[in-house]
């Protein structure tokens, strides 16, 4: 079975090499590994688990390429009131965090920028608009 990688993979192993964190070496295995393992896994995450690259550079990598503000845990500190508003299932599922809510712009922290439909999803959950940031 031929290993099938979505737009969003294929735009970060290629944005990793070309930044010079990661060798053509190393995102083969991890691709090779991939197919192995099935399709468990995304790209970003199987290279960390393989400790290729840092986390940092795969958030700094996508908020490039999609243009989004990138946050880290230090800068997340929802209120109950944020966290109440996507149930938890939903949240895991998708690997989303609620970040803030301003007025009806719901700030929410992707794992994948490229997956347009859990944004329009969590739009029709809450009724806000939704702001993603990586």
């Amino acid at each position: 079975m031929a290993l099938s990688l979505s737009e969003s993979e294929q735009r970060l192993g290629q944005a990793l090499l070309a930044e010079g964190f990661l060798t053509r070496e190393k995102l083969d295995f991890t691709l090779a590994e991939k197919q192995k393992r099935g399709f468990g896994k995304s790209l970003g995450s199987l290279l960390l688990e393989l400790g290729y690259v840092k986390e940092e550079e795969v958030v700094a990598v996508l908020g490039r390429l999609y243009n989004l503000p990138v946050m880290t845990a230090a800068d997340i500190s929802p209120s109950l009131e944020v966290l109440s508003l996507i149930p938890e299932e939903f949240v895991r599922k998708h690997r989303i965090f609620p970040v803030f809510l301003v007025g009806k712009e719901l700030t929410v922290a992707v794992t994948d920028p490229a997956e347009f439909h859990i944004l329009d999803l969590l739009h029709e959950k809450t009724r806000c608009q939704i702001q993603p940031v990586i």
